[in-house]
């Protein structure tokens, strides 16, 4: 619950002190390694972000505004943390379980991250906004576990790779964007209010389970490229019908073979992306 780190004291590995429970941090004066700014430690230049224990002063602060030099946020740095607001637009690198368990956050604002590790959001139950880079590249596995009130988000094109379990037993609805995005298997695992989803323009061959689970699914639009699925079980466990595959007319045999409808998306006009994020109410929640 407390931890005291001595003068002496030059490395912390990765995950050390990521314990969740952490109240308190206490640094040697004559430490010159490390610095501890507001009760949250910091590498000696301030580029990282270290650890902030969950009972930090921010948690009555509308808002942690993370400093402008950070540009890491270290493995569970903010893991159970009782912050509700975070804005870190400076930072590009999030570590793995960064933000995981944090069960107050509403939002967090990253606009300069290129990679969001393993789990960082794991459990954030009550995360609703997260705002991205148009430099992201990764979103590691399991980035959005469990976040049940997370509902839109609009994946920027710079993303190349969404890990297993990206999504997983989360509450997202819609899912749009990231043209250049490759998923791995069970990313929407057990997604039960999964509506409505745009794949990206990359996404060939469909990985196995991708859908597993989401019993709500209706509308899915796929690429020009999609050549079908991996098992052809791609809607397994979704009542027959329920889903309707949007895309050009080669792709119709794929939806009858995975008990779907299909439409052919050139025979008229869809406007989806534009109704559904209005839907979704999407917008701005005044955290610049």
């Amino acid at each position: 619950m407390k931890l005291y780190i001595g003068a002496n004291v030059a490395d912390i590995g990765e995950e050390a002190i990521a314990a969740g429970s952490l109240k308190e941090i206490f640094l040697d004066d004559n430490n010159t390694d490390f610095v501890l700014y507001q009760g949250i430690l910091f590498d000696k230049d301030m580029t990282t972000l270290i650890k902030c224990p969950i009972t930090s002063s921010y948690q009555y602060y509308p808002v942690y505004n993370v400093p402008e030099s950070v540009k890491k946020i270290a493995a569970g740095a903010f893991e159970n943390s009782k912050i509700f607001n975070i804005k870190a637009d400076s930072v590009t690198s999030v570590g793995k379980s960064a933000f995981s368990d944090s069960t107050y956050l509403r939002t967090v604002s990253l606009k300069g991250a290129v990679e969001i590790g393993d789990e960082a959001f794991w459990g954030s139950v009550e995360l609703r906004n997260i705002y991205l880079s148009d430099k992201l590249k990764k979103i590691g596995m399991g980035t959005f576990g469990c976040c049940y009130m997370l509902e839109c988000l609009v994946l920027p094109d710079s993303v190349m790779d969404i890990g297993e379990d990206a999504f997983s037993h989360s509450g997202i609805k819609y899912i749009l964007g990231g043209k250049n995005a490759q998923y791995k298997q069970q990313t929407f695992l057990n997604c039960k209010n999964l509506t409505l989803v745009q794949l990206s323009d990359a996404a060939q061959y469909l990985p196995k389970q991708l859908f597993k689970g989401c019993t709500s699914l209706e509308k899915l639009y796929l690429p020009e490229n999609c050549l079908g699925s991996e098992d052809n079980e791609l809607f397994y466990d979704i009542p027959q019908n329920q889903v309707t595959v949007y895309g050009k007319e080669n792709l119709r045999e794929f939806a009858q073979k995975n008990n779907a409808l299909f439409e052919n998306i050139e025979e008229h006009e869809h406007t989806f992306v534009t109704q559904r994020v209005q839907d979704a109410r999407v917008y701005e929640s005044g955290m610049e």
